[in-house]
């Protein structure tokens, strides 16, 4: 018979015996039968995970432990060139101490901060900072020199002609996008550095601007210097491989709109890693002639540069014309078609080479497809001859990029013209 507890359905049987048994002794239930011993060993609730536990450290191979924790830790490790670089930047800031010290500047620890403010992974922004913040320099000093003396009796005025030098050259140096604004930069904020630090004694304004200057330059010679000698590392290689990047992303965003598959998040997304890739590929080809580069790759830097910036614009103007002309002329459209997916092969092909010929063939078709001046007329061939016209627009640019491209790779010297 089901028996009742005091509350609660009923329940059948005995109830089991939870208690934890003495490890010496038989567990014997209510009943008086012996229990299982799996039973009587394991806790409800607990007995899954130590079994898995258990499982896992026996399958567990001997060593195996061991080596994930040595891959992990080698994984973390710097890359060797980074290493090169921080021993070379150490190096030079010893020397640039070691040398002011032995000159009895006033602050030689100027000279070693400076070096680590100048010092770059790649010989061009080391090159060039070093020579922008010279330059910079010796402007700002040169500024305390003639601004102090005169105004030092007027403190308010002093007060207004040196934010009025910081204000200007600073904003003047935040809107110009090349390497140039360095020498603006550290022209606005050496000058306040320097007069400020006289205001109380301004007859040592020269000797005060004359040390500074001396502790930076010594530490940009010896970045300069060092950074030149040992490890120096190329920024071209860098630039090509931005740029292939940058190719990658051009070559998927064109196709999707070739293939009238553009979604809002996917063209986005692509649009903001070309944007990306195009803005570190502006910083670092302004820095190619503080290397060495010659005067042609210097040019093709800049050519493909000035037209990789209009590629975004061409594309949306032809994305237009053929949303236009598949609105409200579908049999013009579908005779474009065809064109659309020889230009999607053409734009594939151009990964390997910019054949000129593959190129004029596909400007063959699109000439062949343009209507007559007597049809446009009629408002479809009039949407099909902008098409056409928008097709044939970023045909020519991006085989302008791709043979700039590998103009770029190559470290071609044959003058490059457009098509």
């Amino acid at each position: 018979m089901p028996q009742r507890g005091p509350a609660g359905p009923p329940r059948q049987g005995p109830e089991p015996d939870r208690r934890r048994p003495h490890p010496g002794r038989i567990h014997r239930s209510r009943t008086g039968a012996p229990a299982p011993r799996s039973a009587a060993w394991h806790r409800p609730g607990r007995s899954g995970s130590r079994l898995a536990r258990a499982a896992c450290l026996r399958s567990r191979r001997p060593g195996q432990h061991g080596r994930g924790s040595m891959s992990g830790f080698f994984s973390s490790v710097p890359p060797a060139r980074d290493w090169f670089y921080g021993v070379r930047t150490f190096a030079a800031s010893m020397i640039a101490l070691y040398i002011a010290l032995l000159m009895q500047l006033p602050r030689p620890y100027w000279a070693m901060a400076t070096v680590y403010i100048v010092s770059s992974p790649f010989l061009g922004p080391t090159s060039s900072k070093a020579l922008y913040r010279a330059v910079g320099t010796l402007l700002g000093a040169g500024g305390a020199i003639f601004l102090v003396p005169p105004l030092v009796q007027s403190p308010l005025l002093l007060s207004i002609a040196i934010a009025l030098w910081t204000g200007t050259l600073l904003f003047l140096s935040l809107n110009l996008r090349t390497a140039n604004n360095y020498v603006l930069m550290l022209a606005g904020y050496t000058l306040p550095m320097i007069a400020l630090a006289v205001v109380d004694n301004p007859l040592a304004v020269f000797d005060v601007a004359s040390s500074r200057a001396q502790e930076i330059c010594l530490g940009i010679v010896c970045a300069a210097v060092v950074g030149a000698i040992f490890w120096p590392r190329r920024l071209a290689p860098v630039v090509v491989g931005a740029t292939g990047s940058w190719f990658a992303e051009a070559i998927r965003y064109s196709d999707t709109y070739l293939a009238r598959q553009a979604g809002a998040d996917q063209v986005g997304g692509m649009r903001g890693a070309m944007v990306t890739t195009f803005n570190s590929l502006e910083l670092m080809i302004g820095q190619l002639g503080h290397e060495g580069a010659g005067p042609h790759t210097l040019k093709n830097a800049r050519e493909l540069r000035g037209r990789m910036i209009h590629l975004l614009p061409v594309i949306d103007a032809l994305d237009d014309a053929l949303v236009a002309l598949e609105g409200r002329a579908p049999a013009q459209f579908a005779q474009l078609q065809p064109l659309l997916d020889a230009a999607r092969e053409w734009l594939k092909g151009t990964v390997d080479s910019a054949s000129v010929a593959r190129w004029t063939a596909l400007h063959e078709q699109i000439e062949r497809l343009q209507p007559g001046a007597a049809a446009l007329d009629q408002r479809a061939e009039l949407l099909l001859s902008n098409a056409l016209y928008r097709l044939t627009e970023w045909v020519d640019l991006w085989q302008d990029c791709c043979s700039l491209q590998h103009a770029l790779r190559s470290d071609d010297s044959k003058p490059w013209r457009a098509v």
